[in-house]
């Protein structure tokens, strides 16, 4: 690899240490000289004969299965309860409260507890089987839609968020391209992705950030950022974006 995913710089990729990914395979991460973002060299490797990275991913739903009614009504509650923190931070750019999505919603609990504070809500995801489990225990709003892609978004958006899906992504900076071309000036995106430790190497994370990584790569995609925070007991790294205006609007 000549070229970094995250930060395009044309510099050659360090070696940076081998270790033994989730299922014992050892594998070799490189390191941006430029960005310092970690690079899992053998996803990538992967990926050339996959062609799609959906195929790297783990198949199936693993994200928190609810069993029964109650247990998924107290997901949509905890999700409720975050979106709350997201929608009254500090700071005035939280005016309009339009059209939201989940990106990567796994079991669509976020985007169900968002139907209560936006006119429309999509739940994105390239695997339906969390959703739709949980839409046969719950009644799903009216104003929630399901999608597989960011193409089926029709309006622009005022909140995103992305839990645990930017280490998926092995081009972020053209998803980002996209999802941005789907948000409103001033929209804030909210994400949180893990920090590189043993436990979180697995065949389907091609990337770990680093503070330096991840402002790089919003600040290049039109991001102004506004918040990176850990999480120290779990080892996860959040972020609070606002998406900037683009040169050619007026």
């Amino acid at each position: 690899m000549t070229i970094c995913p995250i930060c395009s710089a044309k510099i050659r990729l360090d070696p940076f240490e081998k270790v033994r990914d989730s299922k014992s395979r050892v594998v070799e991460i490189l390191i941006c000289g430029n960005c310092l973002v970690l690079l899992n060299k053998n996803v990538f490797a992967d990926l050339e004969v996959a062609e799609k990275a959906e195929d790297l991913q783990s198949s199936g739903y693993e994200g928190t299965t609810p069993s029964t009614t109650a247990i998924a009504e107290e997901l949509v509650k905890e999700r409720s309860n975050l979106l709350c923190y997201l929608l009254n931070h500090p700071g005035d750019y939280q005016q309009r409260r339009s059209a939201y999505a989940d990106i990567g919603c796994g079991g669509g609990h976020m985007a169900i507890a968002g139907c209560e504070y936006f006119d429309r809500v999509y739940a994105i995801d390239f695997d339906s089987t969390g959703f739709f489990l949980t839409e046969s225990l719950i009644t799903i709003p009216e104003n929630l839609q399901f999608a597989m892609a960011l193409n089926k978004i029709d309006i622009k958006l005022d909140l995103v968020t992305m839990w645990h899906v930017l280490e998926h992504l092995p081009d972020p900076s053209t998803f980002f391209g996209e999802l941005k071309s789907k948000m409103n000036t001033g929209a804030i995106l909210f994400g949180q992705v893990p920090c590189y430790r043993p436990d979180y190497v697995d065949q389907s994370h091609f990337a770990f950030y680093n503070e330096s990584s991840l402002a790089t790569l919003l600040i290049s995609s039109n991001f102004e950022v506004l918040e990176i925070g850990f999480d120290l007991e779990n080892s996860f790294m959040s972020f609070i974006a606002r998406s900037s205006k683009e040169k050619s609007e007026p």
